[in-house]
């Protein structure tokens, strides 16, 4: 099982087209191509050409292209962008991917309680409506400053928070985050540091997307099986 030392000590330094994957007993690794990826929970595609991603096929669970730009891309059922340019985030564009990689995988080996399981994230990625997602992490307190109507249709909210500190208010504030999405899937995991904060990842309910970037609509058998 991957470590959070391991996960949180991961570092990005280059602008290049870039493969990552996390498996629960591999960690992650990076790769030079899409071949070496053996099946994974996630594969991170940082700065893809847009050829890659006929190359991407079922063996890895969740793909997700993290782009500067909002570049138009060719999606598979369980195949999702993030893009730079399109979060109030504050990071660079490299501190950015650090922490989408980051925290995305520490919701898989740092779990805490109130838990949460790979099924639960499975059904907010299968249930979104759009492969352009929007993820951010924010302060946890901010949820309490929460009001007006959800700007997500599906999202999973995960307060992290380092393993000295206690859970007993984050039931109670985790009940906010159903202003900020119509179905919300909510838990805790670990991270090394004292502040506690809230990972944010969802499909937004209002916003112009790319038609290619709209789900289709699936039938009884369509989509892949999740991995387990």
């Amino acid at each position: 099982m991957a470590s959070r030392s391991e996960i949180f000590g991961f570092k990005f330094e280059s602008q290049d087209f870039k493969i990552y994957s996390y498996a629960d007993e591999a960690g992650l690794l990076s790769h030079a191509t899409i071949q070496e990826v053996d099946r994974a929970r996630f594969a991170f595609l940082v700065n893809a050409p847009l050829d890659v991603s006929m190359q991407v096929t079922g063996q890895f669970s969740y793909v997700f292209y993290l782009d500067a730009e909002p570049v138009e891309r060719k999606f598979l059922p369980q195949n999702y962008q993030l893009v730079y340019s399109d979060q109030p985030c504050g990071r660079s564009f490299d501190r950015w991917i650090e922490t989408v990689i980051r925290y995305l995988c520490a919701c898989f080996c740092c779990n805490a309680i109130p838990a949460f399981d790979a099924h639960e994230i499975a059904s907010v990625l299968l249930e979104a409506r759009q492969h352009r997602l929007h993820f951010n992490v924010v302060p946890f307190d901010a949820l309490s400053t929460l009001d007006g109507e959800p700007v997500f249709n599906r999202l999973l909210a995960v307060v992290f928070s380092s393993p000295d500190w206690g859970y007993g208010d984050v039931f109670d504030k985790l009940e906010l985050c159903e202003c900020l999405g119509h179905w919300v899937v909510g838990g805790g995991a670990f991270h090394p540091y004292d502040e506690r904060l809230v990972m944010l990842l969802g499909d937004p309910a209002c916003c112009d997307q790319p038609s290619n970037a709209i789900k289709a609509e699936l039938g009884p058998g369509d989509l892949p099986a999740i991995y387990e």
